[in-house]
């Protein structure tokens, strides 16, 4: 009896692990998985099914991603290496649906700063040493770039260099560049 008691438990708690309920708009939201390992989102005795596959490794939150007052839904994935992807689902008000938004998607290692209204992707990479993380705010409803820091090396000496750049509307409006010296 015991064996078949513990056996329930963990049962219970691994069909819930990924369950997270928030309220918005007056409206209480259950995000859980449900179909195979499919994502559902329930609300008012209505349940939506995003075209999206979860893990018990997801972490799921309710997080205002695009600042517009509701509360949107973010799946962080396992990491795969250093790299950390999520999915995010925008509420959409005119349809009152959550949609996935592939922009904000691609984000790796996504953070919402909800103060400063800031987007960040911290964990870019293309090689050991060229490494950056981008900043973006959101304007008329997509993504704007208007930081970016990080290293690179030199392919031909093998010097490393840290550098920043901020944008506005697209365009490069200040660079910094340093040599990167040890210690440093």
């Amino acid at each position: 009896m015991k064996n078949y008691f513990i056996f329930t438990v963990l049962l219970f708690s691994a069909q819930s692990a990924l369950a997270t309920q928030c309220i918005s708009g007056g409206q209480q939201i259950e995000v859980h998985k449900c179909n195979n390992d499919i994502l559902c989102i329930s609300r008012d005795r209505t349940e939506e099914v995003p075209d999206e596959g979860s893990t018990e490794e997801d972490k799921v939150s309710c997080v205002d991603v695009n600042f517009d007052g509701e509360l949107d839904i973010l799946v962080e994935h396992r990491p795969t290496g250093q790299v950390k992807m999520s999915s995010v689902f925008i509420f959409d008000k005119p349809d009152g649906i959550y949609k996935k938004n592939q922009p904000l998607s691609d984000i790796p290692c996504i953070k919402i700063d909800a103060d400063k209204k800031l987007i960040s992707g911290e964990c870019f990479s293309s090689s050991a040493c060229d490494r950056w993380s981008e900043q973006y705010k959101i304007s008329d409803n997509s993504l704007e770039l208007i930081s970016t820091k990080g290293t690179y090396c030199d392919p031909a000496t093998g010097d490393a260099y840290s550098y920043f750049e901020s944008y506005d509307k697209g365009k490069i409006v200040q660079k910094i560049v340093e040599p990167l010296t040890e210690g440093k």
